[in-house]
């Protein structure tokens, strides 16, 4: 993964308790569940953009289980067992807002590219990037 590993630890047991039901599967082994590894993102920015998520697939879709949660080519990815169609029109609305919100602080922002990695960052936290990226080389 290009960025970080999770969301921090305390912001991923907020969402496992307050939604038990969609994250049920998080104990489970790799084989069953990805979600055992956690919410697969870069940053905290997505919090808000998931908790929301998770508070309307508990309304409209509630049997919908989670599988995996991560960030895929600069986008939020959010895979599911047993949603409805209206679920999935929630998942897709995620995914599609993810794309203007800064994985890292949830400020607005956009997607990028730098050396053939993209990064949905607003431009506060691409700045920090690519400093960081100079001084790496």
């Amino acid at each position: 993964m290009k960025g970080g590993i999770i969301i921090d630890e305390k912001l991923a047991m907020r969402l496992y308790e307050r939604f038990p039901k969609l994250y049920r599967d998080r104990k489970r082994p790799p084989s069953d569940s990805l979600m055992c590894f956690g919410f697969m993102v870069s940053g905290n920015g997505w919090f808000d953009l998931i908790l929301g998520l998770s508070e309307d697939l508990e309304r409209v879709s509630p049997d919908t289980v989670a599988f995996e949660v991560k960030e895929k080519y600069a986008l939020l990815c959010f895979y599911v067992n047993g949603a409805t169609a209206e679920g999935f029109k929630a998942i897709r609305a995620a995914e599609e807002k993810s794309a203007t919100v800064c994985e890292e602080c949830g400020k607005p922002g956009g997607v990028r590219e730098h050396d053939k990695w993209y990064y949905t960052r607003c431009d506060e936290c691409w700045e920090k990037l690519l400093d960081g990226k100079q001084s790496a080389e």
